[in-house]
């Protein structure tokens, strides 16, 4: 099966969740006997990928990355979905295509291709920030093409249950065939570490305020002083938040936080396993990628309350869940994880084994590939039944 991941975030770019879940899943999948390709558009490529351009090539991944065009103020957003499209047809008359899976952020599909089956795998759009009252600096072209991928595509993967729900009921459409395929992990990469690091806490993503990371500052105020030989550290990028601008909710223990550059999975996985607590109360996740990292390396997680985290993280088992919106709710949570290592270590060893149960790269493959291959064989029975209607008698007359 050649499979076709639509992906404008693929690693080392800088992003959020999707890259790295498509490139974990890729990778699996190409380990299973699949063709994976990765196409999409990035701002520092300058080419457009026409005729004999070659792909990078990342563990049997074949990674197309293209030129975001800027032809036409105001047009753009046609010119990068024709572009885009255009290569996939180009894909498509070299190595036929099965499956193309598409984000739903930025709503990049624009019109099927005879013969290809798409997918969308509904992650997070630039609709669900601003749905959820977040911050969200593009123009209103995008939600609208958001909407209309959501819309136009009826074979869904949603990374959680929650969040497919949420979508079913803001796009008022309910999908033809849906699956939750939750973001893998690499549970060999993402391992329990000999030794940990005591007091060390630990947080990886963007600087956000949808993640939380402002409530984790203000909580760090709060069990700082009461765990003299902790400390927090974030490991991330600056996003719609500074560095001082989390400094600035630490109050008096912004000597206690340290900043750590955003690092290859392997990098991070190395520092994640030694962290005594993983926190990540965010008000707003589709999954959750860092919470499911933790749990494969066997650190327990203070998770969050809202969104899918109950869904992830089993409260009292894997992590415990805080209110985001209270930091001291939060502290509270580290606090006890940090000061009770029997707790600490059961629940750590539940992540381990709910990582391996439910979020493993071998459960994905196996989840994916079957609802790829339900997809396909209902299409061509639609196709089937379209040629026996068109020949039958008196048809088109």
């Amino acid at each position: 099966m050649h499979v076709v991941f639509v992906c404008h975030e693929y690693p080392p770019a800088l992003c959020g969740g999707i890259g790295p879940a498509v490139a974990t899943l890729g990778r699996g999948m190409v380990r299973a006997g699949h063709r994976v390709s990765v196409v999409g558009m990035y701002p520092d490529v300058a080419t457009d990928g026409g005729p004999g351009f070659a792909a990078e090539l990342d563990e049997g991944v074949r990674v197309y990355r293209l030129a975001v065009p800027g032809r036409m103020p105001g047009l753009n957003w046609y010119w990068f979905r024709r572009t885009l499209r255009a290569h996939l047809v180009r894909l498509h008359a070299n190595d036929p295509i099965d499956v193309v899976e598409w984000p739903d952020f930025l709503g990049t599909f624009w019109r099927p291709i005879d013969g290809v089956v798409d997918v969308l795998k509904v992650h997070g759009t630039a609709l669900s920030n601003r749905r959820h009252g977040l911050r969200q600096r593009l123009p209103s072209t995008t939600f609208a093409l958001e909407m209309r991928t959501l819309r136009k595509i009826r074979n869904w993967i949603g990374v959680s249950e929650w969040f497919n729900a949420e979508w079913r009921e803001a796009a008022s459409v309910t999908p033809e065939r849906e699956v939750v395929v939750y973001n893998p992990v690499h549970t060999a990469i993402f391992r329990p570490a000999p030794d940990r690091e005591k007091g060390l806490v630990f947080y990886s993503g963007a600087f956000r305020a949808r993640k939380g990371v402002m409530a984790l500052a203000r909580a760090a105020g709060i069990f700082l002083p009461q765990v003299p030989h902790a400390r927090l550290v974030l490991m991330g990028f600056e996003a719609d938040l500074t560095k001082q601008d989390i400094l600035d909710q630490a109050s008096g223990v912004a000597d206690r936080i340290e900043f750590l550059p955003f690092m290859e999975q392997r990098q991070m996985a190395e520092l994640m396993a030694k962290a005594e607590v993983f926190a990540m109360p965010s008000f707003y996740e589709s999954c959750g990628n860092g919470w499911v990292e933790a749990m494969s390396c066997g650190v327990p997680v203070v998770g969050s309350t809202l969104s899918c985290g109950p869904e992830i993280v089993a409260d009292g088992v894997s992590g415990l869940l805080a209110d985001p919106a209270r930091p001291e709710d939060i502290a509270e949570k580290i606090v006890r994880l940090l000061s009770d290592a029997a707790l600490a270590g059961q629940m750590g060893a539940a992540g381990r084994e709910r990582a391996l149960k439910r979020f493993s790269v071998e459960v994905a493959v196996a989840r994916s590939d079957s609802f790829y291959r339900a997809c396909i064989e209902a299409s061509r029975a639609e196709r089937g039944g379209d040629r026996r209607r068109a020949e039958e008698p008196g048809a088109g007359t």
